[in-house]
Formats: structure tokens, sequence, C-alpha cells
């Protein structure tokens, strides 16, 4: 028979309090960014890259079947990261 290690600690043996601190950490992290995202102003061109940002794409029937609709959202989320100058640079 193998001696178990007392240095290991299975993670859903931890006190029950720090995960659900974790879990709390982890949503307001989420929540903030969703919120700055919608708050804070839109750019229209990045300086650092020298391009202009995409725009929302319009939304149609054919869009979204073919696909276009949901990379445009994509891409527009990407390019409206809040702070995203900052972290370009």
């Amino acid at each position: 028979m193998h001696a178990q290690s007392n240095s290991t600690i299975d993670p859903l043996e931890l006190p029950r309090g720090l995960l659900k601190a974790n879990v709390a950490a982890f949503m307001g992290a989420l929540t903030l960014m969703g919120v700055l995202f919608v708050v804070m102003p839109r750019l229209e061109t990045s300086e650092i890259e020298r391009r202009s940002l995409a725009t929302v794409p319009s939304l149609s029937l054919e869009s979204l079947a073919s696909g276009e609709f949901t990379r445009g959202i994509d891409t527009f989320l990407a390019d409206h990261v809040p702070f995203r100058e900052a972290l370009v640079e």
C-alpha cells in the first residue's frame, strides 16, 4: 500500500466560502467588462494601428445564414474591447 500525501488538496475539498468568493470575483470581472463595453465611448479609428475600427454589422436573414453577421459581430467586439488601445500598445 502507498502512503497518501497530505500535501495535495482536492479542489472540491476547498472551503465552500473560498469557492464562492472565486466565482463571485470572476462574475464581477465579467460584469464590469460588460458594463465598461456599454458605457465607454466608441473609437472610430485606431491611431496605433492606423485603421478604421469595425462597425456594428447590419442584420439580415442572408447575412445570418452565410455567417457574415456573426463574423462581423466577432470583429466588432474585438475592435471595441475596453482599453483596447492600451492593450495593443
